[in-house]
């Protein structure tokens, strides 16, 4: 591979990686900013809404060890690329949801990132 498409991939793949920290960086306020909407959509109540939030959290807890393992033996590229793939699928089912579960089950998808 030529030393210039290999420094092109290299910039595309960092973009890449970047974007997605960026986006799991602001996801966990996003319900914070749509609560009166979520609210209203799933008639759920404040103590609904905080746990809908807190499912981001939880599954990020669980996750850090068995990341840190899969980083050691998968590789960075493959784990950024399957965390992306279902943080994908997390907020497609998210945003398709209509009811308080499903959204649950999208936040808990979206965590992977």
């Amino acid at each position: 591979m030529p030393l210039k498409s290999l420094r092109r991939f290299r910039w595309i793949a960092f973009s890449l990686i970047v974007a997605c920290y960026m986006l799991a960086f602001f996801h966990p306020m996003a319900p914070a900013s749509i609560a009166s909407e979520l609210q209203h959509e799933f008639h759920a109540s404040g103590a609904e809404l905080g746990a809908l939030a807190a499912m981001y959290f939880y599954i990020y807890l669980l996750m850090q060890i068995p990341v840190g393992v899969l980083v050691d033996t998968l590789g960075v590229r493959r784990l950024v690329s399957a965390g992306a793939s279902v943080a994908g699928v997390g907020s497609l089912t998210f945003a398709l949801a209509d009811t308080l579960g499903m959204a649950a089950v999208g936040r808990l998808g979206r965590a992977h990132a």
